[in-house]
């Protein structure tokens, strides 16, 4: 399931809120060290940067889905349902707005039929 746009940001803030704490935690305990070797990359990486890798690497492993609780359950099929039955509704005003398109040309086919009639007996009159 998408958690959607509002807990997709959420997700990110706390995600950010996380990775700036761990970076300002080991920086006050390891005061001067600006920079973390990695000996997979060979190369020197900032600790920042170092540690929001580790926390995007450990959050993309795939977990268990976790369940949904009994309210927000229930809110969802809630939701389901609703949507169902507006989606009747929408095909009930749709047909009915067809029909009465179809009523409306036929009423303009008699009416045109009744003019044309009126018309040519006011001329013959």
């Amino acid at each position: 399931m998408s958690l959607g746009l509002a807990g997709a940001q959420e997700v990110e803030l706390t995600l950010e809120t996380v990775i700036q704490t761990l970076e300002s935690s080991v920086l006050c305990q390891e005061k001067g060290l600006g920079r973390w070797e990695l000996a997979q990359d060979a190369q020197t990486t900032s600790l920042p940067a170092c540690l929001r890798e580790m926390v995007t690497r450990n959050l993309s492993q795939p977990e268990s889905p976790v369940p949904l609780p009994a309210t927000e359950m229930a809110s969802l099929l809630s939701l389901q349902e609703e949507n169902q039955l507006l989606q009747q509704e929408l095909s009930r005003v749709e047909d009915l707005l067809a029909q009465s398109g179809a009523e409306r040309d036929e009423l303009a086919i008699k009416y045109n039929a009744v003019s044309e009639r009126v018309g040519a007996a006011q001329v013959v009159g």
